[in-house]
């Protein structure tokens, strides 16, 4: 069967498929919608078995964009009440507990989906050179460590919290930056190769440890 949006981008479709047509003309009506803010890790097959809400409906009172985009914070209609909801989101605050790759568990506080940037003490990033006064100080006043400094926006993550940055590991937010904000953080290693090689990651799970 063909679904709606086929039959409103394929006018040939209806020809073809005239009872299709009528089936889809037959959708009850969307007489009430909640709204649901995008969780990392979900998909529209997740939202959909998640909330069972038919999948044209969910088209039809939703801007395309939104559902061929899905991000992490993007607003979707939802058809029905959030009573319906078979089960929580991926980082739902409720779960709480998260494992490191060795098995650790490790309570967390909250969740964030980021973008992860790289940078080193030199010029390439801070525009200082080895003998510059504050050369390799972070914001916190600590010395910048590979393995343990990341830069933050510390509206969102207050300096000197412990995360877990999966794929990457335990860090500590030491640094700041004037283009770090929101869900963007900026991971710190010696060389200028490396924080090269890292590039742009998005979409990065992060736990704020309790």
């Amino acid at each position: 069967m063909l679904s709606l949006t086929t039959l409103l981008s394929n006018p040939h479709a209806v020809a073809e498929a005239p009872s299709a047509v009528h089936a889809a003309a037959t959708l009850s009506p969307v007489r009430s919608f909640f709204t649901y803010e995008v969780q990392p890790g979900d998909t529209l097959w997740k939202i959909v078995q998640r909330f069972q809400v038919d999948l044209d409906q969910l088209t039809e009172i939703n801007p395309d964009g939104n559902l061929k985009k899905l991000g992490h914070g993007t607003k979707l209609s939802i058809p029905g009440k959030p009573a319906v909801a078979t089960t929580q989101p991926v980082l739902a605050p409720q779960k709480q507990v998260v494992y490191s790759r060795s098995g650790q568990p490790l309570r967390y506080s909250r969740a964030l989906n980021c973008k992860l940037t790289a940078y080193t003490a030199g010029p390439e990033s801070t525009g200082k050179h080895p003998g510059d006064p504050g050369y390799g100080i972070t914001y916190s006043g600590k010395q910048a460590a590979e393995g343990r400094t990341i830069a933050v926006d510390p509206a969102l993550i207050p300096l000197g919290s412990k995360v877990y940055i999966e794929g990457i590991g335990f860090r500590t937010a030491e640094d700041t930056g004037g283009a770090i904000k929101g869900e963007h953080i900026d991971v710190f290693f010696n060389d200028i190769r490396t924080a090269v090689e890292f590039g742009v990651q998005k979409g990065i799970a992060v736990y704020i440890l309790e």
